[in-house]
């Protein structure tokens, strides 16, 4: 067997909390962000039961071989500073779309799933989804998304899970952790920053508190350590363990009104950069550093303050024209050597996630009657360069989405 030279840090349980009963985890989506937070969430808890729910039957078994830098059926983490890598394991495994009939279970079969953990690209979540309603349809079950872009949350509840008796709980995050995939299931880390994660109210999800603090208390404060939590409130515990041990990250949990702005400036940071880079080609630092492109960025980011202002006039000092270029040039000059990961999927021929990005805009801008015309030429000239834009079978229709009101300060 290979000397993987890893370090492994599974046996190490000092730093995780104590569950009475441990709800099992499943996660779609092992690519860069699935593969380093599914590694996480084993680092703190080596007893949870995490199954991993693979896009095909070709990846279940390339997850079951081992390479030449990790073992069988395991994930491998590495950092940018020569530690050795950080290997886990002892995670089950089964393929969405399994190649042998007679190995298919269907979902109405299959058992319920509690709590799944989404980093999918926004393309893939609502067909896979779809797939998988059939587990997730009940209050008792709670899906954390984690992803680029808007809307999908929106959509889900439109076309996935619209009878609201049945329908999940939803816990949305944003991440500024940067993470490169390598290989299958091996990942390196580049950048270590925060994650910040909020449930979504809603008629089924009101747990009693959402504050860092509290959860974790509750039963503590109401005498019944040994009564089982909600979905929700385990999954706020898993993800806000992750900052118990040394080799994690910062995870804060907060509520949705304060989460709302941060993913409103993530989606226009990103409506900004990445378009921009995945057509010319280009680094980040090279739009202000090349004045070529600011003509286009000053249109753009006035566009998209009049659609955000008009539409979130609660956050509105964010965002200025003047507080959009400051934080945009600031973050092309903190990731100057970065390739946008919208530039990085047209140089790999896959899907873009322009639709959730700066069509997510323009859905908006069309909401209160702003025009989008910078948006809207972005989202047809991304789609043409991309392979599959104009074969898309799925491509949201924003103008139908009626659930907007229901997160909208």
């Amino acid at each position: 067997m290979p000397d993987y030279g890893s370090t492994d840090l599974i046996s190490n349980s000092d730093h995780h909390p104590p569950f009475s009963v441990m709800l099992p985890v499943s996660i779609i989506g092992i690519g860069s962000l699935g593969t380093f937070f599914t590694s996480q969430l084993r680092l703190i808890h080596p007893d949870l039961p995490i199954n991993l729910l693979l896009k095909s039957s070709t990846a279940l078994q390339t997850f079951h071989e081992p390479s030449a830098s990790r073992p069988a059926s395991s994930l491998l983490v590495r950092d940018l500073v020569g530690s050795p890598p950080i290997i886990t394991s002892s995670f089950s495994a089964t393929s969405l779309h399994p190649s042998s009939p007679s190995s298919i279970t269907s979902a109405e079969d299959a058992p319920p799933i509690p709590i799944l953990l989404s980093t999918l690209k926004c393309t893939k979540i609502v067909p896979t989804l779809k797939l998988l309603a059939p587990r997730l349809r009940s209050p008792s079950s709670t899906i954390v998304l984690l992803h680029n872009g808007m809307g999908i949350y929106e959509t889900l509840i439109r076309d996935v899970f619209p009878d609201r008796s049945s329908q999940p709980s939803f816990i949305i995050g944003t991440t500024s952790v940067g993470v490169r995939l390598d290989e299958p299931f091996g990942v390196t880390l580049s950048g270590l920053g925060q994650s910040t994660f909020a449930l979504v109210p809603s008629e089924n999800s009101t747990p009693r508190s959402t504050s860092t603090q509290k959860i974790g208390q509750e039963h503590e404060q109401d005498g019944d350590l040994s009564r089982m939590p909600s979905s929700s409130e385990q999954a706020l515990k898993y993800l806000s363990s992750l900052t118990t041990h040394p080799n994690t990250h910062p995870v804060e949990l907060t509520s949705y009104p304060t989460l709302l702005p941060q993913l409103l400036l993530k989606l226009c940071m990103n409506a900004l950069i990445n378009p921009l880079t995945a057509l010319h080609s280009v680094l980040n630092g090279q739009l202000i550093t090349d004045p070529s492109f600011l003509p286009l960025l000053r249109e753009l980011i006035s566009e998209n303050s009049k659609v955000l202002t008009k539409a979130h006039p609660a956050y509105a000092a964010l965002f200025t024209e003047e507080e959009l270029t400051r934080r945009m040039w600031d973050l092309c000059e903190r990731t100057k050597r970065n390739r946008s990961s919208m530039g990085q999927d047209i140089d790999r021929k896959r899907e873009t996630e322009i639709e959730f990005i700066n069509g997510y805009i323009s859905m908006l801008g069309r909401t209160v009657d702003v025009k989008t015309p910078v948006n809207d030429r972005l989202v047809k000239e991304v789609l043409e360069l991309s392979e599959h834009g104009q074969s898309r079978d799925d491509i949201v229709l924003w103008d139908s989405i009626i659930s907007r009101e229901r997160l909208c300060p």
